[in-house]
């Protein structure tokens, strides 16, 4: 679910919430060693999302967040910024040219580079805790 987060919204905040979980405290960031990745460049999107990104030659930027249950890729664009929120048991990730993050028909495609190699552990967390996340889904 595709948020604009550019300006404070309670209700936005209350869904997002409901969907991946509340913010993760300090202690819980600092167990986890971290709970953000660092910017990335975004290099396509799906149909659905072009919309929110500049069409002119600006470089787009996102970052991911982890919750306790899912993930939430931010996307600025300009001065607007926008949040998709994953729940860990829609995500799919590609890691091919490019690394990708697929969900219900979205997608969004980070470019490999410096950026990305200071991510993969970042990555693999993510990863990891989302296998943690699905496997009760499966047992």
């Amino acid at each position: 679910m595709l948020f604009d987060i550019t300006y404070n919204n309670k209700e936005s905040v209350l869904k997002i919430n409901k969907l991946v979980g509340e913010p993760m405290s300090f202690l819980q960031s600092l167990k986890i060693k971290g709970v953000g990745s660092s910017r990335m460049i975004v290099e396509g999107v799906s149909e659905s999302f072009k919309s929110i990104l500049t069409t002119i030659s600006d470089l787009n930027y996102g970052s991911i967040e982890i919750r306790p249950k899912g993930i939430i890729v931010y996307i600025a664009n300009k001065l607007q910024r926008f949040c998709w929120v994953i729940p860990f048991y829609k995500i799919v990730v590609f890691n091919h040219e490019f690394y990708s993050i697929h969900s219900d028909n979205h997608f969004i495609r980070f470019r490999k580079d410096n950026k990305y190699n200071q991510n993969k552990k970042f990555i693999k967390k993510m990863m990891d805790l989302k296998m943690t996340s699905t496997q009760s889904y499966f047992l």
